[in-house]
């Protein structure tokens, strides 16, 4: 229990480093990362996708600016590349993990 406590501990930490909260900034950027914007755009994503609707690539270019472009880096080519396959089911779990370290519910 004690391992699995710190890794999930570890996983937050490394998420919030990313997130560079304390300057509420995009890593990369010299923009303000906007929560609210940020919150709309990934359950609107989260709706495409569980609608297999293929505007999903689209509203993962709003995504990718809104969060900008060093942040969640891995997560948003793993989106893009599942989106690009079709495979909408597979791209909720890196879309989950980026909602789930910026603290936005879907």
């Amino acid at each position: 229990f004690l391992a699995e406590l710190a890794s999930e501990l570890d996983l937050i930490q490394s998420s919030l480093g990313r997130l560079n909260v304390s300057e509420g900034k995009a890593p990369g950027t010299d923009s303000p990362i906007d929560q609210q914007r940020a919150g709309d755009i990934l359950r609107e994503l989260s709706t495409l996708l569980q609608e297999d609707n293929l505007d999903a690539a689209q509203c993962l270019e709003g995504v990718k600016k809104c969060l900008g472009s060093s942040m969640f880096g891995k997560e948003l080519q793993e989106l893009d590349g599942y989106i690009r396959s079709y495979e909408f089911e597979s791209a909720r779990g890196p879309l989950q993990k980026i909602a789930y370290a910026m603290n936005i519910p879907l």
